[in-house]
């Protein structure tokens, strides 16, 4: 639990100190970005949804397909004006749930993993808010962040819940943060390829995937807030981040994030906002937040084929093993054989394997 206490904090330090630190890398020139520049492909993908025992599911601005690598099929083609927002697989009773614009308000509906049996879901939350919540986001392991008033009278608080499919149907509690007056959703952060685990104590026991909850006002102040299901702690606080190196580097607040252990060593492979550089190695000693914090930039092997791409989503396949999703240039296998060297391999656009 330390560990991966860490593993998350750190991570949040790194993001939370790199989106006010200068864009110091722009140095790649015209030549490196003609050299490394990809032709787009027809796809436009938005996230990997998951995978049952034999097909891919994902989600393109067209809608929600599922492949099994040689057969691509439309789960469900996306409406005008009602797109699909987020989907969440559940491969226990083959369904997909998946949110939507219902008219200016979000829906939650479900259907069977081979399209049939649309149904909108029309539940209620079972403990703490009142009925005029309203859904704010769902996540890749199944769990939903809600807004609302809480049962005691306090504003803008935030459930995070799952769906018991019933009877009776209902959003389950799981972690409440109430009394947020002015803070509305910021972003939720998980690491990169692991987001479709379920938390511990929530929908999977077998993995322990914590994540972070971030809320903003309009002013631009913040509450941050880690959770593993069982509890959760608001940062700063007893468990405060603390600052370990500024890396002089911006990242999004989806920024892709991945961490990797070996001879000691933590390595966090991520991504920037800038365009034409490849991936971004942070290193430092497992289990502490103390000095050295090496970095290093990778441009090949796993590495050779993520410049000039916005990477949208991965998905995990094995430690090591993760399918790259970017927004207009395919879907990668990245194959991470050693973190800080950039020894791997990296096969696409579109040739991918499940």
């Amino acid at each position: 639990m330390k560990r991966t206490l860490t593993c998350i904090l750190t991570i949040t330090t790194l993001l939370t100190l790199l989106f006010t630190s200068c864009n110091a890398d722009a140095s790649a020139g015209l030549f490196k970005q003609l050299a490394d520049a990809k032709k787009p492909v027809e796809i436009r993908y938005r996230q990997i949804i998951g995978k049952d025992g034999t097909d891919l599911y994902f989600l393109t601005n067209d809608g929600i397909y599922k492949t099994d690598v040689n057969t691509t099929t439309t789960v469900r083609e996306n409406k005008k004006g009602h797109p699909v927002y987020e989907a969440y697989l559940d491969t226990t009773n083959d369904l997909i749930i998946y949110l939507i614009n219902g008219g200016g308000n979000a829906e939650i509906h479900q259907m069977k993993t081979d399209g049939s049996g649309d149904i909108k879901l029309t539940t209620t939350v079972a403990e703490d808010l009142d009925a005029g919540w309203k859904m704010k986001q769902l996540l890749a392991n199944g769990l939903f962040v809600i807004k609302g008033t809480d049962t005691v009278g306090q504003t803008d608080s935030f459930l995070v819940a799952e769906y018991q499919n019933g009877p009776p149907a209902e959003y389950d509690k799981k972690v409440l943060l109430d009394d947020l007056p002015g803070y509305d959703r910021d972003a939720v952060l998980q690491m990169s390829g692991r987001q479709h685990w379920g938390i511990g104590g929530f929908n999977d026991t077998t993995f322990n995937a914590p994540m972070i909850l971030s809320f903003v006002t309009s002013g631009g102040s913040y509450e941050h807030y880690y959770t593993d299901g069982a509890f959760f702690h608001q940062l700063p606080g007893s468990t405060a981040p603390t600052p370990m190196k500024d890396l002089s580097r911006q990242f999004p607040s989806n920024a892709f994030v991945y961490g990797m252990s070996s001879g000691g060593t933590t390595h966090l492979i991520t991504k920037t906002k800038t365009a034409n550089e490849a991936l971004f190695v942070v290193s430092f000693a497992d289990d502490t937040i103390t000095t050295p914090v090496n970095t290093k930039v990778i441009s090949t092997g796993y590495a050779s084929q993520m410049s000039n791409v916005n990477i949208v989503s991965a998905f995990e396949k094995s430690a090591g093993n993760l399918l790259i999703a970017t927004e207009k240039n395919g879907m990668f296998d990245i194959t991470i054989t050693n973190a800080s060297t950039g020894a791997g391999t990296s096969v696409g656009p579109e040739n991918y394997s499940l």
